[in-house]
């Protein structure tokens, strides 16, 4: 499984990064967006139509039934949201996958190719730990 990854993870870096690396360089607001098809499940919960995974968002109150639906990301995963055709806008907090306790929002991002496997190469600053004295 771990071969899998680092196969996916090789081929996004060079086909998706490579060519776009100057231009994230001059712009840290780029969102990318996915199409996906969702259900709801319950309160804050959508489960997307093919798959075991459930996306919770926050106060999402659209009651959708195999819907096409659009998930954005920006800033490395750090805003995400799902945007409905009715125009409402719900913030997906966690993604979830019923058999697989590891998965988490970053490996749905990764799945659906909006994200690249190594966090932190885009150049997005490591924050220094603070001089004890």
């Amino acid at each position: 499984m771990n071969l899998c990854k680092r196969i996916v993870a090789s081929v996004l870096i060079g086909t998706l990064v490579m060519p776009s690396l100057p231009l994230l360089a001059q712009s840290q607001t780029i969102s990318q967006e996915a199409t996906i098809r969702v259900t709801r499940k319950a309160t804050d919960q959508y489960t997307v139509d093919g798959s075991k995974i459930t996306i919770t968002t926050k106060y999402c109150h659209e009651y959708v039934r195999n819907e096409e639906a659009i998930l954005t990301t920006r800033a490395e995963g750090g805003e995400n949201a799902l945007l409905f055709a009715t125009g409402a806008q719900c913030e997906v907090i966690s993604a979830s996958k019923a058999d697989d306790s590891k998965f988490s929002l970053l490996d749905f991002l990764i799945q659906l190719g909006l994200m690249i496997a190594t966090k932190g190469l885009l150049g997005s600053p490591a924050i220094p730990m603070p001089k004890r004295n």
